[in-house]
């Protein structure tokens, strides 16, 4: 039986191959599909607990406050910006309380005429009870007459019906003003709590008109390549020199001009 032969060109061709074969065994078994589960033998300790979790979000307060005025009115001064820490009952805004001291005044002024009137009344309804008491001895012991008796009674009850209405009015007119010390401390806009200002929707309230000087006010204008300035308006559109103002003329109203040329431009 002969034997095929075999070159040295096959025989490294092969060693090539079983190497490379051998390589991709390994490869496959160590680092791919078919490779062991790594192991981490770590020794067990006591330790504290830290939050390793890292994510993006939104911070949220669990409490929010609204401040704001309770009654419509305008905004006088603001102490506070967004973004100011502030303390729990400091004074973040104020608004204008208007005629809100005067009326506070007249009120109290009302309270101390009503304080006289009732001291008024009570004096006076003392005196009607001690005359009743007077004439009803009187009459016990036959000095006087039944009429005049009738006459003190009524008057005591005069008296107690004015006392009683007086005071009414003194409960009334003390309540209004509690009713106005309120509102007037209301306009105090106060901190409920210590926290961060996250907005404000409010400023103080600007001017509401604008004015300017007659004597200051001018035209500007443009025609071709010549630029028209005045400060006398009125006036020196009246002028209609053709050498100052070749492609332009006075319209019918004042401080307004038309252009003949198409070129020309008006400028406020």
């Amino acid at each position: 039986m002969s034997r095929l032969p075999i070159s040295r060109r096959t025989l490294a061709i092969v060693a090539v191959l079983v190497g490379l074969a051998a390589l991709l065994g390994y490869v496959a078994l160590r680092s791919g599909p078919l490779a062991p589960v790594a192991v981490t033998v770590v020794k067990v300790e006591t330790r504290a607990l830290r939050p390793a979790l890292f994510g993006v979000g939104n911070v949220e307060a669990r409490q929010l406050y609204r401040i704001g005025p309770t009654a419509p009115g305008r905004l006088l001064r603001l102490g506070v910006e967004v973004g100011d820490t502030v303390k729990a009952g400091q004074v973040l805004g104020e608004m204008d309380p208007v005629d809100s001291d005067d009326r506070l005044r007249s009120q109290e002024s009302v309270v101390k005429r009503t304080a006289a009137t009732l001291a008024d009344a009570t004096a006076r309804h003392a005196y009607a009870e001690t005359q009743a008491r007077r004439y009803e001895q009187l009459f016990a012991e036959k000095a006087t007459s039944e009429e005049l008796l009738a006459a003190r009674r009524q008057d005591l009850q005069l008296a107690f019906a004015a006392l009683t209405a007086v005071r009414e009015d003194q409960s009334r007119a003390q309540s209004d003003l509690q009713a106005l010390r309120a509102q007037r401390s209301s306009l105090r806009l106060v901190a409920p709590a210590a926290g961060v200002v996250t907005s404000r929707d409010v400023s103080p309230a600007p001017p509401r008109w604008r004015a300017r000087r007659s004597s200051s006010s001018s035209i500007r204008s443009h025609c071709g390549s010549t630029p028209v300035s005045t400060k006398s308006a009125p006036a020196a559109w009246r002028r209609r020199s053709r050498h100052a103002w070749p492609c332009a003329r006075a319209a019918a109203r004042p401080w307004t001009a038309r252009c003949c040329a198409p070129n020309c431009a008006r400028m406020p």
